[in-house]
């Protein structure tokens, strides 16, 4: 299996080739993807890849001037920025790296009634500080090839497809938008994401060097682009004619009017390749880009990305599957409590991150103690709301993913009344009843307050989705709803057993991983690892962050036997749990908590590890069920110490990692939770 490293997250070549190697070759490569906009990429291992994609770099968007400090980033993104990543994937021992250069090397389109031909024998001639960034980053990176360092260019002309940016959308807008349009014979190269993705495999199977020119098997006509994008509608626009004239005097004031109505083609031979690489035509192309219109969808969380939780890769992967996918969220600051660094002071409000639109709400800090939870809760739910009830985007369907506290969901409630969408609700913590955990009395004015607030919630969704058995029925006991369907969480597809397995060096290591707070009851790993403090060989491991972290770690003073890693970034977490013999999983003796399946039990499961558990309820019975693993009660100490001695002394500990993967795979399947997630989000009312 080939692995290929993708630098520069989010981009949209890059996204569309990573779904496609994804979808079409998962036997036969493996796709990872840093980000280059801070500085952490340099500490990323490259080694273990063969080929690395490049994709990162700011597109041409200044149709006039532009400002020296505009040129110098350019400079220093398209260029510097390249080659830099080239030298270290060279010292890292990569074989190839594959740059998304372009056409506009060879600068700007031919004047309208003009022709433009680039052959074999052409020069590139830059028009613009754009260009010739990305030709002063190809000249740099071709002197670093050698027998060992293959370097492949690819200089694609406007290439489109869903989603894409650029001049496609605005001409599509025209199309959608206009009864005529002018009639203007030209000749484009262009190129479909489609055909680019299969070309980009190729260039890796086939271990290419070299420069490349892929575009469509045919020129296109902006004209009739326009009309036949039109027609894909199902809507007539007609070409007229005679606005030749009259675009040619345009055209001495803005250079747009060349770029759509210009020559600039390729000679189709110079584009011409051993394997085929053109799977649609340009007709298929624009049928594909156009009539599969996406499902919209309107997702309200409080937590999101850059926070690790699992709605990230539910989003991500809804985008993947044709979904159009907008997040309600706040400004990351769990679980430390702080806001996290390039989100203060408003920054970074409105982002898109692998496809998904992202709108954060102004949203308190949580910090410590019970005022700023109370603020951080209040400022998310008020300012969500009030965006729900004043936006005009439509959207198809509201997902609501919902976990403490429930006042989250009043978004989505919100924007239903508003426009009478359909309003999905995930379930993952049962309210009012996480308030009886936090020591609120069951009958008191609080609870009985949020019992009115999340019956009116949940009685206004029109399906009930939740995360473990016990919930729905609590949901028929408690609000009376009947039809709560079960849809387990289950684990990201970087957790296997290949990337997560250990290799033996005579330790038996034990690790919790997630957030350290009060209900996960790390205490009780902590006096467990201070009554085996004699067993030579144990070694206990705690990765993750958390409002009592600083606690924990102040009570395992003086342990020589437990390890603390603080939060890890989701993508580098196989990598520590290829450190463990076996996952802890552990939460206070509470029977509301107990209702509750800790995510953290699939990805263990997922990974293929054995499971040690000091939890009731839920999650014991999946343990049990699947026999991956030992459970105690929950805190119970004494209880908990001695399954851990049971399983130092298990002759055979894979036979529980076989038993973890197939009960995964049985229960908890990600393609079984998006075939119901799917059903829910596409039915009508």
């Amino acid at each position: 299996m080939k692995r290929i490293l993708i630098t520069g997250a989010n981009s949209y070549i890059g996204t569309s080739f990573e779904n496609y190697v994804k979808e079409n070759f998962s036997d036969k490569y493996s796709v990872d993807t840093v980000d280059l906009k801070d500085g952490s990429w340099r500490d990323k291992d490259f080694s273990g890849f063969d080929a690395v994609f490049h994709v990162a770099g700011i597109a041409h968007s200044d149709s006039g001037k532009i400002s020296a400090e505009k040129e110098k980033l350019y400079r220093a993104v398209n260029t510097d920025l390249t080659i830099e990543t080239a030298k270290k994937a060279k010292a890292d021992g990569v074989k190839q790296f594959i740059f998304m250069s372009s056409a506009i090397v060879y600068g700007d389109s031919a004047k309208i009634g003009k022709r433009k031909v680039i052959t074999a024998n052409t020069e590139p001639c830059p028009a613009n500080c754009y260009g010739d960034s990305k030709l002063q980053a190809e000249k740099g990176i071709t002197e670093l090839k050698d027998d060992n360092f293959k370097v492949c260019i690819l200089r694609p002309p406007m290439t489109y497809g869903k989603n894409s940016r650029g001049n496609y959308p605005a001409l599509r807008k025209l199309a959608l938008k206009l009864p005529f349009f002018p009639f203007v014979k030209n000749e484009r190269s262009m190129l479909y994401i489609g055909n680019l993705v299969e070309f980009v495999r190729l260039m890796v199977e086939n271990e290419e060097d070299g420069i490349f020119f892929p575009q469509n098997a045919e020129y296109s006509d902006t004209s009739l682009l326009v009309k036949a994008i039109a027609e894909a509608h199902g809507k007539k626009i007609k070409l007229v004619k005679g606005f030749g004239w009259a675009l040619k005097i345009l055209s001495l004031f803005t250079g747009v009017v060349n770029k759509a109505f210009g020559n600039l083609t390729y000679d189709l031979a110079l584009s011409e390749y051993k394997e085929n690489y053109r799977k649609y035509d340009l007709g298929q192309s624009i049928d594909m880009t156009e009539k599969e219109t996406a499902k919209r969808i309107l997702v309200v969380t409080q937590y999101f990305y850059p926070e690790q939780f699992r709605i990230n890769d539910i989003c991500f992967e809804l985008v993947k599957r044709g979904y159009d996918v907008t997040v309600l969220t706040g400004v990351p600051n769990y679980p430390e409590g702080r806001i996290y660094d390039g989100y203060r002071g408003g920054k970074k409000r409105e982002e898109i991150i692998n496809g998904v639109k992202i709108h954060r709400c102004f949203t308190i800090a949580r910090r410590r103690g019970i005022l700023f939870r109370f603020l951080n809760y209040y400022s998310f739910a008020i300012s969500s709301k009030r965006y729900a009830k004043k936006t005009k985007e439509r959207f198809d369907v509201v997902l609501v993913n919902q976990l403490s506290p429930v006042l989250m969901a009043e978004a989505g409630v919100a924007y239903k009344k508003k426009h009478g969408t359909k309003l999905v609700l995930y379930c993952l913590d049962l309210w009012p009843e996480s308030l009886v955990a936090g020591g609120i009395k069951r009958g008191s004015l609080i609870y009985k307050h949020y019992h009115k607030v999340s019956e009116d919630i949940y009685e206004n969704c029109d399906k009930i989705l939740v995360t473990s058995k016990c919930f729905s029925d609590y949901f028929e006991k408690e609000f009376g709803i009947k039809d709560a369907e079960y849809l387990p969480q289950y684990a990201e597809d970087i957790f296997s057993p290949e990337m997560c397995k250990k290799i033996p060096d005579g330790y038996i290591d034990l690790m919790f991983a997630g957030n350290v707070g009060t209900i996960q009851s790390v205490d009780t790993i902590i006096e467990s690892a201070r009554l085996t403090k004699d067993i030579k060989n144990l070694r206990w491991h705690i990765v993750g962050d958390g409002s009592e972290l600083e606690r924990i770690k102040k009570s395992a003073e003086g342990l020589g036997n437990v390890y603390f890693y603080g939060k890890q970034p989701l993508e580098e977490m196989p990598k520590y749990y290829a450190m463990a013999d076996a996952m802890l999983v552990t939460m206070i003796n509470n029977p509301i908590i107990s209702y509750t399946l800790p995510g953290k039990v699939q990805t263990y499961m997922a990974a293929g590890k054995p499971i040690l558990g000091a939890i009731d309820g839920e999650a014991k019975r999946v343990i049990e069920e699947s026999e991956c693993g030992y459970c105690a009660k929950s805190e119970d100490t004494e209880d908990f110490v001695s399954l851990i001695k049971r399983f130092i002394e298990h002759s055979d500990k894979t036979i529980l990692s076989w038993k973890a993967t197939d009960y995964y795979k049985s229960n908890f399947f990600k393609e079984v939770f998006f075939d119901t997630l799917n059903k829910e989000l596409s039915e009508d009312l």
